[in-house]
């Protein structure tokens, strides 16, 4: 068997199951191709047949390609395995992110006693009616009628070690400007798709919110790598 001792683990290689390379449009077309090439080696034309089926794939979805291989008997040479686990490595694999596999910070999860405040203490942490620590970073505050609204990054899962950088964008409401009321999370992070502008690792930087006049309509927008985009838009 090739060698595969400096396997990127965040790629893909012969080392993982073929539902899990199928999983994506690339991984499925790679693995189409090795079978057609098993099949081909064992000269059996049905083979060849089911190497492209659906069917295939679902039998073998628990298998590793490397375990696929070895029951191929050596249709494969070890520069096509080689190769092949190349390719593979070209696949990034898809990170679904769940509040589990990423916990609160530790200042996050501490809370104090609730209490009123009467003024603003700098460089101190602040925190929400409910004593949590207040989470609306690189945000901004907007007055309307009689509210203020305070709205950031949420960074209760940002730890400065892991790659998180926002998780989603929370807001806030006081009548003092002193005590603020958590409303929750106005726009939520998109956790299972890396290439949308709110998943966790994106940087969703200062988030905006503009009023058309002509329509209504609230819009969000952050500066993610210097490009801006609606975010919201009820």
């Amino acid at each position: 068997m090739s060698d595969t001792a400096n396997i990127n683990e965040n790629y893909f290689s012969i080392n993982d199951t073929i539902g899990e390379i199928t999983g994506t449009p690339a991984g499925a077309t790679i693995i189409k191709h090795m079978l057609s090439m098993a099949a081909a080696g064992k000269v059996n034309e049905s083979a060849a047949s089911m190497a492209s089926s659906e069917q295939v794939f679902k039998m073998m979805a628990g298998m590793t390609v490397e375990s696929v291989i070895k029951r191929a008997g050596g249709a494969l040479s070890e520069e096509d395995i080689a190769s092949l686990n190349h390719a593979l490595q070209k696949i990034q694999k898809v990170k679904e992110y769940t509040t589990k596999d990423q916990p609160l910070t530790e200042a996050a999860k501490n809370t104090k006693e609730p209490s009123i405040m009467t003024e603003i203490r700098p460089g101190q942490p602040w925190y929400d009616t409910e004593g949590k620590r207040i989470q609306a970073h690189a945000g901004a505050v907007i007055a309307v009628d009689d509210i203020y609204y305070w709205y950031g990054e949420n960074k209760d899962r940002t730890d400065g070690k892991c790659a998180i950088w926002t998780w989603g964008i929370r807001l806030y409401e006081s009548k003092d400007l002193y005590n603020w009321k958590d409303l929750g999370l106005i726009i939520e992070p998109v956790l299972d798709d890396p290439k949308s502008g709110l998943y966790p690792e994106k940087h969703v930087d200062r988030p905006h919110i503009l009023k058309s006049e002509a329509t209504g309509k609230i819009c969000m927008l952050d500066q993610a790598k210097r490009r801006r985009s609606v975010l919201f838009d009820p």
